[in-house]
């Protein structure tokens, strides 16, 4: 187990950085697989820059054990064998229209929310924030402990409706459908079944992590030879000091106080 962050304030002088490292690392011994993983939408930006690069030494072929992924994608790779992906995974389409379905069949439970379905939008928002629910690790029983320690009634409603309607959209998806937040549970599984003790991962261009996600940055630098996180950040920040609130780098500098100490022994460079 062992972490690294790699902080700076330009991209591009961190990037140069990271491909040196995972040159590096793809070099020695004891390391089988370099993971370079970065957002969804950056993979095919990454590739394209990392390929030029390695292609700069014609004597490097580590090209071949370097692998660019984003979590989803790591996610495909590791569990393509396990059978996973046999369920049904639904558009968001499918899921604005699971949600509509949901809330006209509960309507008569529902109080601030009773009648909005039919408005242009409202569902998309609905499912966006239950999404964000299960992102963040919150069950329907969190939600209405925090509505029961509320006194303003429009938000105690809109708590309410939420948690009956996030209740029966978990109950609809459970085991029949295989959502984003199911892979990554079901990776974070996978990761700590598997020997990664010559693997060495290299995160780039992730500021924030909802909470499933860092459980799963947690998994991979408990389970790797190496983790190595690059964020946009001026400087360090030591044990039990967080940035403040007005700081340019605040979210990033928070993703770096919040597994700083949740780690307490990394590296900086």
């Amino acid at each position: 187990m062992a972490l690294t962050f790699v902080l700076g304030r330009a991209t591009s002088q961190k990037e140069s950085y990271l491909y040196d490292l995972a040159k590096q690392q793809l070099q020695q011994d004891d390391v089988e697989a370099v993971y370079y993983l970065i957002p969804d939408h950056l993979k095919f930006e990454s590739e394209v820059a990392m390929l030029k690069y390695f292609n700069k030494d014609q004597s490097q072929s580590g090209m071949i054990d370097l692998q660019v992924y984003s979590f989803n994608r790591l996610a495909w790779h590791l569990l393509q064998q396990t059978g996973t992906f046999s369920q049904t995974r639904l558009s968001e389409t499918g899921l604005s229209m699971l949600v509509k379905h949901i809330i006209r069949d509960i309507e008569e439970d529902l109080t601030i929310f009773r009648g909005e379905s039919h408005f242009e939008g409202f569902v998309q928002k609905v499912l966006q924030m239950l999404l964000e629910f299960r992102g963040g690790k919150i069950d329907p029983q969190s939600l209405r402990n925090i509505n029961n320690q509320m006194d303003a009634q429009d938000l105690t409603q809109k708590l309410h409706d939420l948690s009956l309607i996030y209740e029966k959209f978990l109950d609809a998806l459970d085991g029949k459908y295989l959502e984003k937040e199911d892979v990554l549970r079901l990776l974070i599984a996978e990761l700590k079944q598997r020997d990664l003790s010559k693997t060495v991962i290299i995160i780039n261009q992730l500021e924030t992590f909802s909470a499933q996600e860092l459980e799963l940055v947690l998994t991979l630098i408990a389970h790797c030879q190496h983790v190595y996180l690059a964020l946009t950040l001026d400087r360090p920040y030591m044990l039990n000091e967080r940035p403040g609130n007005f700081d340019l780098f605040y979210q990033s500098g928070m993703t770096y106080h919040t597994i700083f100490n949740l780690v307490k022994t990394p590296e900086w460079v």
